[in-house]
């Protein structure tokens, strides 16, 4: 990871029947509406949008009580997240279909499988809309919080447990429910992969398999879902039992650290806002944006995988074990590195009053609708710049001539 920092490089509707599914799971189903397309049915649309020789054709994962590390390799770095572009790609990932609620919800629309044009503010692999950017609530709210130092030393996440009715298999595959029970319900037997000092040896180290329970427990997180969740069915309500709701929502900017996961349909709607903050955001995301080729991870924020492998590594290394307990029998006190959460923090802050506000927006746009102009217009072919004979570009009645 000390190379990666270093290098600063660059759905809602209201499901009442349960029917069984062919793979063995129960998909929720709403009888009152015909032509629904459903998560199972949506999970093969997707495979068939898909490259001939991706992964989610040529090497499908069934085993979705193992680790698929064949789907992490090609974007990887050991447990770290090495190459962000490839990591959003989904049809190279088959394990995805049963680890993210996108793939697991049923679509409050049915899927446009016709060759047309269709505008998004976001997609995924696979999808072809055509990106334009959509301004979201609070996106311009300035930080005038505390300075990095002065913040709490832990990581933030709060999300809801989702807007739709949740099946038996959603329950252990949505991304947001599997990030609940690793920091908070953990069972005994659970373990994560931590890179950890060498007793003995300074400066050297190696991967050591960690109950997570002693990672939770010497690590600073603080999680927890919101109550505003319109989720229904007996699944829903025991998840809020479970891991119950906070009655008054905290404010991420007072801690370091704070962990941006998608929603059921669509990428975190605060991304820019914590971008332009003084905290440093940690992305976990399949979704495509209009800015996502603008960013640069471990330069204006921290990638997270959205298997979390390799979430308690990547918090060790910026916030370290100082003073705290031994981890798995391991003398852990590492020192962390602040200083570069500190300036990755700066430098997307940065990056963001540079290239992400209104008026890059509307740059974009008029761009993007300056050439959707052309590409409709029947003369598609006869205007435009032309180069002459003399190497000159000329005006060829694009533009009306003075």
């Amino acid at each position: 990871m000390a190379q990666l920092v270093s290098a600063r490089t660059a759905r809602s509707a209201n499901w009442s029947a349960l029917v069984p599914k062919d793979s063995g799971s129960t998909e929720t189903r709403d009888t009152s509406i015909d032509q629904r397309t459903w998560a199972n049915d949506f999970r093969k649309i997707y495979t068939e949008a898909c490259p001939s020789a991706s992964l989610v054709k040529t090497s499908p994962h069934w085993d979705f009580g193992s680790f698929c590390s064949t789907c992490v390799k090609p974007h990887s770095r050991g447990q770290l997240v090495d190459d962000w572009a490839k990591s959003l790609d989904a049809c190279e990932q088959p394990d995805l279909g049963h680890l993210h609620s996108f793939f697991m919800t049923n679509p409050s629309l049915p899927p446009v499988r016709t060759l047309m044009p269709l505008f998004s503010p976001f997609k995924i692999e696979g999808f072809s809309d055509i990106l334009f950017p959509l301004s979201t609530s609070r996106m311009d709210e300035p930080d005038y919080g505390e300075i990095f130092t002065k913040r709490k030393d832990a990581l933030f996440w709060s999300g809801s447990i989702g807007n739709h009715a949740l099946s038996e298999q959603a329950t252990r595959g949505n991304h947001n429910l599997r990030l609940l029970h690793l920091l908070k319900d953990a069972n005994i037997r659970d373990r994560v992969t931590m890179v950890l000092p060498v007793p003995g040896s300074h400066g050297k180290f190696k991967s050591h398999s960690v109950p997570v329970a002693e990672a939770n427990r010497d690590l600073s997180f603080q999680v927890g879902t919101t109550n505003d969740s319109a989720c229904i069915g007996k699944n829903c309500h025991l998840l809020k039992q479970v891991y119950g709701t906070d009655a008054r929502p905290r404010d991420p900017l007072q801690h370091r650290y704070i962990l941006l996961t998608d929603e059921d349909d669509g990428p975190p709607k605060a991304t820019v806002r914590m971008l332009a903050s003084q905290s440093l955001p940690f992305i976990s995301t399949i979704f495509q944006t209009w800015y996502s080729d603008r960013l640069t991870p471990w330069l204006h924020f921290v990638p997270v995988d959205s298997r979390y492998q390799a979430l308690h590594t990547t918090l060790l290394y910026f916030s370290g074990t100082s003073y705290r307990a031994k981890m798995n029998g391991i003398n852990t006190y590492i020192m962390g590195r602040s200083d570069d959460a500190e300036w990755i923090a700066q430098q997307g802050q940065r990056w963001v009053q540079r290239a992400l506000q209104s008026r890059d927006m509307e740059v974009y746009l008029f761009r993007l609708l300056l050439e959707w102009g052309r590409l409709i217009d029947d003369r598609r072919d006869e205007i435009g710049y032309r180069r002459g004979a003399n190497g000159v570009y000329q005006n060829d009645a694009w533009i009306p001539q003075q």
